[in-house]
Order: C-alpha cells, then sequence, then structure tokens
C-alpha cells in the first residue's frame, strides 16, 4: 500500500500533498450535499418567512445539517493539531446545533399532545414554568459545583 499521510515528493525534494481518491469522491458528494443545502436554506428563507414558534428551529437545524456536510471536509486533510482538534471539538458542535432543535421540538409537540381536558391552543415552545425549572435546576448545579470547589 502507499503512504499513509498522502505525502509525495517532487523531484526537487519540495513536500506535495495527493487527495486520496475516497476523498475526492466524498469531498464531490459533500459538496453536493452542501449546495443543495444552501440553496433549501434560501428558498426557505425567502418563500417562508418566521412566522409561527417553531419556525426557527427549523432553520437552526439546517444550518446544523450545513455544519456536518462542512465539517466532512476537516477528514480530507492531513492530520495535525489543528484538524484533529476540529475533528474532536466541531463534531460535537455542528451535530449539537442540528439535534438540539429536534429535541426542542420533540418536547414541545409532547407537551401539547398532553392537555386533552381542555382546549387544544399552541401557546409557544415550551411553558415558562419549564423553563423556569430548568434555569433554577441549571443555577443549582453550578452552586453546587462552585461550593464542591471551595471546599475541596
Amino acid at each position: 500500500t502507499g503512504p499513509r499521510n498522502y505525502y509525495y515528493y517532487h523531484d526537487n525534494g519540495e513536500q506535495q500533498y495527493m487527495w486520496p481518491v475516497w476523498a475526492v469522491v466524498v469531498a464531490i458528494i459533500t459538496s453536493v450535499g452542501l449546495i443543495v443545502d444552501v440553496v433549501l436554506f434560501l428558498i426557505l428563507i425567502f418563500k417562508y418567512p418566521v412566522r409561527s414558534g417553531t419556525s426557527l428551529l427549523g432553520y437552526m437545524t439546517i444550518i446544523g445539517i450545513m455544519g456536518i456536510y462542512a465539517i466532512n471536509f476537516a477528514f480530507f486533510v492531513h492530520a495535525s493539531e489543528a484538524s484533529c482538534g476540529a475533528r474532536r471539538f466541531l463534531m460535537g458542535v455542528v451535530y449539537m446545533i442540528a439535534l438540539a432543535p429536534l429535541l426542542i421540538k420533540a418536547l414541545d409537540n409532547w407537551g401539547f399532545g398532553q392537555s386533552n381536558s381542555q382546549k387544544q391552543v399552541y401557546s409557544g415552545i415550551l411553558p415558562m414554568g419549564s423553563v423556569d425549572s430548568c434555569n433554577h435546576y441549571c443555577s443549582g448545579t453550578v452552586h453546587y459545583s462552585h461550593y464542591l470547589a471551595h471546599i475541596g
């Protein structure tokens, strides 16, 4: 098999990076997916402006999918500290950006479907009590971690 790092040298000794065949094929597919995603995003932005509560979450999901396509390019270049850092850190970030709105929409639909006894009227994403309880939980966790840091 060929060299693992895909570096080749000219006759004068200069180092040259050669993309492997699999990277070229995946880069073409990724580029097509990225272009289709950008076109879809622009069509949705201009044709269907934000009118309801969860439209923004849909746009955030599309931006996350764009990031998933874009992060593939970090795997085509030679491994270095910068590319490995991008691979490790940005993969989690772009998947969080893509999947968090889907979780929020699922929780929103789940809460909306629970209220059978009263007239169902959409009141927005998650009731304010849920947001307040989440804030209290998060602030309590932060205070507890500060407490542990001071006694430890």
